[in-house]
């Protein structure tokens, strides 16, 4: 998370604002407090997920998949675009 912060100084500093705002640090409703943070760690989760699966290389290519045929595609490259 630390690194998706440093790569994007104005949300650093929304976000600094925000947690310098709350009154308690200690609460248990921070995500209530702390909308920007909150969204912050989901996103973070999102494209760095703990649990990758087993991740394989796949060169570009068009290919088709016959019926009746299983697919997978790990959770990491699912919710992960580049672009």
């Amino acid at each position: 998370m630390l690194y998706e912060i440093a790569i994007h100084p104005e949300f650093q500093a929304e976000l600094r604002e925000e947690i310098c705002a709350a009154p308690d640090h200690s609460s248990d409703d921070l995500n209530i407090q702390l909308p920007l943070l909150d969204a912050a760690l989901k996103e973070t989760l999102r494209l760095h997920p703990a649990i990758l699966e087993n991740h394989h290389e796949v060169k570009p290519c068009a290919f088709i998949i016959k019926k009746k045929k299983t697919s997978r595609i790990g959770s990491g490259n699912h919710h992960y675009s580049p672009l």
